[in-house]
């Protein structure tokens, strides 16, 4: 069992997925800390236990999670840069 926090998950990076028909859908672009290792289904059922126990709604629990060995680009600022982010994971976040 992994437990979501910064200090297992480096970066996390919430985009999302446009459904035809369907509202929304976020998506996690994770870049875990070096040494460390989770997959996408470890990942969504650590988060599921915050839905079991009511502090999240499900409906937050991102759709897809891609996992990235790179650390996730900054901004001069420090910031989250997401424009590359999102030319590298077009698809996915399209939806196609």
């Amino acid at each position: 069992m992994y437990n979501s926090y910064p200090l297992t998950i480096g970066s996390l990076l919430k985009q999302t997925v446009y459904r035809k028909g369907t509202a929304e859908r976020p998506v996690a672009i994770v870049c875990l800390k070096q040494g460390m290792s989770a997959t996408e289904g470890e990942l969504r059922t650590s988060l599921d236990r915050f839905v079991d126990e009511g502090k999240i709604a499900k409906f937050w629990i991102p759709e897809k999670a891609m996992i990235q060995q790179t650390p996730i680009p900054k901004t001069s600022t420090g910031k989250l840069d997401k424009k590359p982010l999102r030319i590298e994971y077009a698809e996915v976040l399209l939806g196609r």
